[in-house]
Order: structure tokens, then sequence, then C-alpha cells
């Protein structure tokens, strides 16, 4: 096909982050609003293997997912 190199892989492995996000169905907009955080950077922490977020915004982040799962710690995502 003439386009090939336009393709781009939608089909990315997701994070541990972005596992727990799928299992628990929650939206990656309301996540940032309500953790105070970006949405894009909510994005990279789900597809990215190599972003870690800085350890504040990991609490802040951690703090809305414990609504979810209370025994959840930063090991188990990043």
């Amino acid at each position: 096909m003439l386009f090939d190199w336009l393709k781009i892989d939608t089909k990315k492995e997701k994070t541990e982050f972005g596992d727990f996000l799928e299992a628990y169905d929650i939206k990656q907009e309301w996540l940032a609003r309500k953790s105070k955080t970006s949405q894009s950077l909510i994005s990279l922490l789900t597809l990215d293997h190599s972003r870690k977020p800085k350890p504040t915004t990991a609490n802040k982040i951690l703090k809305v997912l414990r609504e979810f799962e209370p025994n959840i710690k930063r090991e188990d995502l990043w």
C-alpha cells in the first residue's frame, strides 16, 4: 500500500497503571480532574512503560485510586 508508513500502532501494550484503570473502568479524564493532574500525563502513564510520575504526583493519583483499591501501592503501578 502506498501509505503504509502513515499507519499508527493503536494497539500499544498498556502499563500496569493502564491495566488498573481498565479493570476498574476508570476514565483518564475523570482521574486527571479528580487527582488535579494533567490528562496528557495520565495518558502517558497509561501507555509508556518508561514514564514514572514524580512522588508527589504519584501520591495524588494513588489517593484517588485508593477509592477503588484501598491497599494499592506505588510499586504495584510503576
